[in-house]
């Protein structure tokens, strides 16, 4: 009796079962890096806007400083939002209460639509 050389049915099933689990692995672990990414370059590009308009809002004098309702940025950059809040700070902010009626305390926030929250930056602008 002779055997045949090659493989069984059973050998090549297993073979391929186990090829398509490997597969199905790679595959979520690019997907989920193809996410991270993407959140990463989100939060980058929302930082630098939100960096441009703090520095906008600290070259402003200071009783231009003023409260912007949610916004959208335009051109390339519509996806993106920002929003201004400006509050005078009370006396008890500070140790002399006098500085209270010169400083107004800002807060930008950034964000895009895939973002679960803004990004939000705050500052002190004095007189």
């Amino acid at each position: 009796m002779k055997f045949k050389k090659g493989f069984t049915l059973i050998e090549i099933l297993t073979a391929v079962v186990l090829f398509a689990a490997f597969i199905s692995v790679c595959t979520l672990v690019f997907v989920n890096a193809g996410k991270a990414s993407q959140k990463s370059q989100l939060l980058a590009i929302a930082q630098g806007l939100a960096q441009e308009k703090m520095e906008e809002i600290v070259s402003q004098d200071f009783d231009a400083v003023l409260a912007v309702p949610q916004t959208a940025f335009t051109n390339d950059l519509s996806d993106y939002f920002y929003e201004i809040q400006v509050m005078l700070v009370t006396g008890e902010f500070f140790d002399q209460p006098a500085m209270a009626s010169n400083c107004k305390k800002v807060a930008v926030m950034v964000g895009h639509g895939k973002m679960a929250q803004p990004l939000h930056l705050e500052s002190l602008k004095f007189k």
